[in-house]
């Protein structure tokens, strides 16, 4: 039986190689960093093969299939050698649960702990993302980092709120310096002085947990 596995495995990729390659590559991303199944510890030039799921990946299909002792607990993957050999990648990922690994695939160092990070290395990939999937990214999570802002009061408490805990120190404690070397300048420049920034949203975070007023 192992053996009829690799060949059919084999012959799969030989099937890909006859009519010319991949055009199109369509992947989602599992929790545990997979695509197709290639499970953390998968080679960056793995090929189609027989491999052992992840628990977690079984659990998250245990609805699929009835139930987690339903599922199994092996499946043949095409490999991430053979998913690069494509012309073109899309990866699509929607929902908030997905945002943690999708920051990872994206942002995190490349490592075979996470095969998804590999899609890094390709120029033509492609991410497709709801708001929910991509909100770990900086570029949404904690945009004053990687770009210029309109700072609405929304954005600017989520921000001074997220420096008090960059630097822990109070918000009333907040410096120019703090401001400046966490990527806030433009608020401050825009807004300032900072002091006044810190006590505007200090009052908006003690009206809101204690209901005073003054916010």
């Amino acid at each position: 039986e192992q053996d009829a596995v690799a060949a059919f495995c084999l012959n799969y990729e030989h099937q890909i190689e006859e009519l010319g390659g991949l055009d199109l590559q369509l992947l989602g991303i599992g929790r545990t960093g997979h695509i197709g199944f290639n499970e953390p510890g998968s080679a960056p030039n793995s090929g189609t093969r027989l491999v052992t799921l992840d628990d977690l990946t079984r659990r998250d299909a245990s609805r699929d299939f009835g139930g987690k002792q339903n599922v199994p607990t092996k499946a043949i993957t095409m490999g991430v050698g053979t998913i690069f050999k494509a012309r073109e990648i899309i990866l699509m990922a929607w929902s908030a649960k997905k945002a943690p690994i999708v920051k990872k695939a994206v942002e995190g160092e490349i490592s075979g702990d996470v095969p998804a990070t590999y899609l890094q290395l390709s120029d033509h990939v492609e991410f497709v993302l709801d708001e929910g999937a991509a909100s770990g990214l900086t570029r949404f999570d904690t945009p004053w980092l990687v770009k210029d802002c309109v700072w609405d009061n929304l954005l600017k408490k989520k921000a001074v709120i997220w420096l008090s805990g960059a630097v822990n120190k109070p918000i009333l404690k907040l410096t120019e310096e703090d401001y400046n070397n966490h990527g806030m300048a433009q608020l401050a420049v825009e807004q300032g002085p900072v002091y006044n920034i810190n006590i505007d949203i200090f009052n908006q975070v003690q009206h809101t947990i204690t209901g005073w007023p003054g916010g």
